[in-house]
């Protein structure tokens, strides 16, 4: 359907030798390339991505000489919440190059989670893909999107891989082994006072009256303490990486329904730990818990109290 999607038909370096094509490197940092167990997980998690961002170039391309109608877009649970068809084929590819390598290891995908089969996320080794985050970016030809993989054990995330085509940005992950940005390691984040901070909030899906009211008035409450700017980017593993870098400084959600699902914070949540970042519940300080709907992150457990008692105060 789409020549970017290739599954797994002989060796993993045939594999490798398919993804030369993609505008990223497919080899992995030195520093991760030896790590038991988790290397050869990232590996699968790098060159799926690849192939993912591949099929989304190549559908924008056809997009951009046609119609966004040729990404035949599928409606999930609202009108401003859908899937494209290379959302649908991505997570078929990199769920068939999981089951490949790894089958005993189980896999969260989001479009067949909110398809309505669901999801449980348990100890065991479990996959977490986001085939496309900023699905109405990339069916708007907006470059803010990008291929989410993640792995984890024991309910904690122990590989990321997050792709992002049009920017030309691979971020890389493992626990304990810090995090990369085009192969390069990101250097660890550092505290700024509230003035300084440029503050990501998503609306996401949210329309009612009480919602909007409630999202609006917590970024109103920000601006008026004096924060540096708010933004919006419409993929929250994006809006994670970014903080991660610097490139801003805080991201927070589930001041109402708006909240993120497992899919979102998975992959971006331990590349921003793994670069010293502090990721927390909205609603206090406990562990974060992702499978649910609260999350504030930024460079300390400090600024997101701060941010924590103004959005919520």
């Amino acid at each position: 359907m789409f020549p970017g999607l290739l599954l797994f038909v002989g060796s993993l370096a045939a594999f490798r030798e398919a993804s030369l094509n993609s505008s990223s490197s497919d080899e992995l940092p030195l520093p991760l390339q030896n790590i038991p167990i988790y290397s050869e997980k990232l590996n699968l998690a790098l060159l799926s991505a690849l192939a993912a961002g591949r099929a989304m170039r190549e559908s924008s391309s056809k997009s951009q000489t046609t119609s966004t109608s040729n990404l035949k877009i599928k409606s999930t649970s609202t009108t401003v919440d859908f899937a494209t068809e290379v959302d649908l084929a991505n997570e078929k590819m990199i769920m068939s190059n999981i089951a490949r390598s790894f089958p005993a290891d189980l896999i969260i995908g989001e479009e067949g989670s909110e398809a309505g089969d669901g999801y449980t996320f348990t100890t065991k080794p479990t996959w977490i893909i986001d085939p496309i985050d900023g699905t109405t970016n990339f069916v708007s030809l907006n470059k803010m999107c990008c291929c989410s993989i993640a792995y984890s054990e024991n309910k904690q995330i122990q590989v990321a891989c997050v792709h992002a085509p049009f920017l030309g940005e691979t971020y890389l992950a493992i626990r304990g082994h810090g995090a990369y940005l085009n192969g390069q390691v990101i250097k660890k984040m550092f505290q700024k006072p509230l003035t300084d901070l440029n503050i990501i909030a998503e609306f996401g899906y949210e329309r009612s009256e009480k919602s909007v009211s409630a999202m609006t008035a917590a970024m109103g409450k920000l601006l008026q303490k004096g924060c540096r700017s708010m933004r919006q980017y419409g993929s929250g593993v994006l809006d994670l990486c970014w903080v991660a870098t610097g490139k801003c400084d805080a991201s927070y959600t589930g001041v109402c329904g708006e909240g993120w699902k497992i899919w979102d914070y998975a992959a971006a949540g331990l590349i921003l730990t793994e670069c010293g970042g502090c990721l927390e519940k909205l609603t206090d300080a406990g562990d974060f818990d992702y499978t649910g709907c609260s999350m504030v992150a930024s460079a300390s457990p400090e600024t997101n109290e701060i941010l924590r008692r103004v959005v919520l105060g």
